[in-house]
């Protein structure tokens, strides 16, 4: 195996964690305000579409990076 590799076991656990936090921090933002969003008007909700769109790709895009 190539030296330059590294392995899932050999990253410590704090450093996977604030991808991953920040990951989870976007999905509990977007269940905690999609009851009270879809109730509002519809202008909203297509606002709160592109958002939920936003988060997910930026977060994506940070893990992505730092991998």
């Amino acid at each position: 195996m190539n030296q330059n590799t590294i392995e899932q076991k050999d990253i410590k656990p704090s450093q996977r964690v604030p991808y991953f936090e920040q990951f989870n921090k976007s999905i509990s933002l977007i269940s905690k305000f999609s009851r009270k969003i879809k109730q509002s008007s519809s202008i909203l909700y297509i606002y709160y579409l592109y958002l939920q769109h936003y988060l997910f790709y930026s977060t994506h895009r940070s893990l992505l990076q730092n991998i």
